[in-house]
């Protein structure tokens, strides 16, 4: 990108970041929200430093439960050893819309393939902020919830869950704004004559 298609992106940018300041303000360039893809990165060399910055959002409501056994142990007073196992279930719910934040960003190697996939994972809680869901581009380039087998056990923080609903081809939305200009112009070719050097 030239520089100065460049400094006019930034300013348009800026000035967006102006007027949200001011209730009621226009909004400046088309705003959507849309799903991220492969080919979305690809097309505007989206680097992950620049996707580490971006709000997300599921794109449809999910549920999943997560059962987890406690273990713990204690040497009774006459010597016995004493063994104690608890079960909980734990149900969480996502809404959709629901927003996240990218705190991991990486490649991976694709199995039986040349090339890496890049794979990020979002955020939905601060309250846990090791524990994230991870998405991947599906065989259409859309980036989706990563599950195991398809639909079935999400791995979550430190445990792995199961999926109730909605976690098959749930989608990561972004909120992107558009700017498209046209540009024209005129040249008249100089021509060009032999020179004295050349027959």
């Amino acid at each position: 990108m030239s520089s100065w298609k460049r400094a006019i992106l930034v300013l348009a940018v800026g000035l967006l970041s102006l007027l949200s300041c001011f209730p009621g303000a226009p909004p400046l360039g088309d705003f959507s929200r849309m799903e991220l893809t492969s080919s979305l990165i690809k097309e505007y060399n989206i680097q992950p430093e620049e996707l580490r910055k971006l709000q997300f959002y599921l794109s449809r409501p999910m549920a999943m439960t997560g059962v987890f056994v406690t273990r713990d142990k204690a040497v009774t007073p006459d010597h016995k050893l004493a063994l104690s196992k608890t079960n909980s279930e734990q149900s969480i719910e996502f809404t959709a819309g629901l927003p996240g934040v990218p705190v991991q960003v990486w490649e991976e190697r694709k199995l039986l393939f040349f090339g890496k996939t890049l794979k990020i994972g979002v955020n939905f809680d601060p309250r846990s902020p090791n524990s994230y869901l991870t998405f991947k581009p599906n065989a259409a380039g859309t980036y989706v919830l990563e599950t195991s087998p398809p639909g079935k056990r999400i791995k979550f923080g430190e445990g792995i869950y199961e999926c109730v609903d909605g976690c098959e081809d749930n989608a990561l939305v972004l909120d992107v704004h558009k700017f498209e200009d046209f540009l024209r112009s005129r040249e008249y070719a100089p021509g060009q004559r032999f020179s004295p050097e050349r027959k």
